[in-house]
């Protein structure tokens, strides 16, 4: 509608000031040339802002959006579900590390979790995997019952913590790469509840 309505005032400036230069050299009446003068400065104004507000829009669309989210499981609580979303007009390439630490020592993931494939999502698609964490836990030798026994003993973010990186970039083009602040998560067996850490 807004584009309409900018094409319409283009062109009636544009007409008034050829028909007021017209007019000021058939009739050579100064008020004419300086209302025809006036039509062709606000007609170049509004090309300009019309031409630059549309290079905005075209240039917003083109830029890699994209958002993950990580969700206990309420039916099952140590089950962690991980959504990826893409927001952006063209397929994006998603690569993901959950890096996690049981009782302070590394623990590394295989796949996606672990940094060592990617996740491809088309335009404004979706995708949604899980892991579970009593495999995580299996990794260093630990059960989710020895988790619990010592949760009351020592602070509830040594036992499980997660920093995860996430990053995307168009399909092809890795050098275009946007990389997320690192989002620490731990879980709280106490509460048997996956936190975020902010």
């Amino acid at each position: 509608m807004s584009s309409k309505l900018t094409y319409i005032a283009f062109l009636i400036f544009l007409v008034a000031g050829f028909v007021g230069f017209y007019l000021k050299v058939a009739t050579g009446c100064n008020l004419i040339a300086d209302i025809a003068s006036l039509a062709l400065i606000l007609t170049l104004a509004t090309l300009i802002l019309y031409t630059y507000y549309t290079y905005k829009i075209a240039s917003e669309a083109w830029i890699p959006v994209a958002s993950f989210s990580m969700q206990q499981s309420k039916p099952i609580p140590y089950f962690v579900s991980f959504e990826i979303r893409n927001y952006s007009k063209f397929s994006l390439e998603c690569w993901c590390n959950i890096n996690p630490s049981v009782c302070g020592q590394d623990v590394q993931m295989e796949g996606f979790y672990g940094a060592r494939s990617s996740w491809t999502l088309p335009p404004y698609g979706a995708g949604a995997g899980h892991f579970e964490i009593p495999k995580i836990l299996a990794k260093v030798g630990k059960t989710v019952q020895e988790m619990k026994q010592m949760a009351g003993t020592v602070d509830v973010k040594d036992q499980l913590y997660f920093k995860v990186a996430f990053c995307f970039y168009p399909v092809g083009r890795k050098k275009s790469k946007v990389s997320l602040p690192i989002q620490p998560y731990y879980f709280d067996f106490v509460n048997t509840t996956l936190v975020l850490d902010f």
